[in-house]
């Protein structure tokens, strides 16, 4: 029978600011960096998914969020296609495209194995795609950028809250890939070693972006609410390092962390996303 994650916890990310654009709503620039960072956290949470289910985990809870994410990533994919027509965009969607459907057709093969490998090789050119898709934004921006006033009549660029956002957004990809690494290291014995060394490269990103978060301008009342709360959900982690290396983390409770850090980061990045949208309201008042 297949086992079940103790302390399973299941969430859901909804992206509710697609609902505003599937009405036609113009796309600011922070909510597209915001959403194409979201594909990238994304194509990490499908892999692990699948591969959880293959370790026997698969259950009403892994399966509605395998469901949810092919759902939003589908979603998220028609918007960034409705609203970037560049040569360099069309090029990098049609190219995350092919591969997007190689995934979402391969879970429905019966030969499971070939697909997993298939899915562990490629995850990471799909994340690749994304990222340059994601730049493609920047680049973008960076060539209409502006400049504006906070409240504490300090100078500073827009581009530099653009960024901010892309780094909390890359946040929610990199605790997803944290849980695929360290499952995947439990599941592929022969490779244990190589997929160990991913888990740590990913731990001290995840852990040196979220100091410079905290030191960021930009942070309010909201922003730093909800990062003591992540800060909560990490130290779990860092308490227990050593056993992310050792394969002594329980999955049920690395799968329930790195789904809570996903989840407080997507306030955190949509808060963010909301700062540079007043400032652009502003601006364009101005104006």
């Amino acid at each position: 029978m297949p086992r079940k994650i103790p302390f399973l916890c299941f969430i859901i990310f909804g992206f509710y600011q697609l609902l505003a654009q599937d009405i036609g709503k113009e796309l600011s620039y922070g909510m597209a960096v915001n959403i194409a960072s979201e594909q990238r956290m994304l194509s990490q949470r499908f892999v692990k998914d699948f591969l959880l289910q293959e370790m026997g985990y698969k259950n009403a809870a892994t399966s509605e969020e395998l469901d949810s994410t092919v759902q939003n990533f589908n979603s998220n994919f028609k918007v960034l296609k409705r609203n970037f027509k560049t040569r360099k965009a069309k090029s990098l969607l049609k190219e995350i495209d092919i591969l997007w459907q190689s995934f979402t057709t391969g879970i429905h093969n019966k030969n499971s194995d070939s697909v997993l490998t298939m899915l562990m090789q490629q995850n990471t050119r799909l994340l690749t795609l994304s990222n340059k898709f994601m730049h493609a934004i920047e680049d973008d921006y960076y060539a209409n950028k502006k400049e504006t006033i906070n409240s504490n009549n300090q100078s500073y660029s827009n581009e530099d809250l653009i960024e901010i956002i892309n780094i909390s957004g890359r946040q929610r990809m990199l605790a997803q890939r944290m849980c695929l690494y360290y499952l995947a290291s439990m599941h592929f014995e022969s490779n244990k070693s190589v997929y160990i060394s991913h888990v740590k490269e990913v731990f001290e990103e995840f852990d040196l972006s979220l100091i410079y978060l905290l030191q960021s301008q930009f942070n309010n009342d909201q922003s730093r609410e909800q990062i003591a709360r992540l800060l909560f959900f990490w130290e779990r982690i860092k308490r227990e390092e050593g056993s992310l290396y050792t394969q002594q983390f329980d999955i049920g409770d690395i799968y329930e962390i790195t789904n809570k850090l996903t989840a407080v980061f997507e306030k955190i990045t949509s808060i963010y996303q909301e700062s540079y949208d007043t400032q652009q309201t502003g601006l364009t008042n101005k104006n």
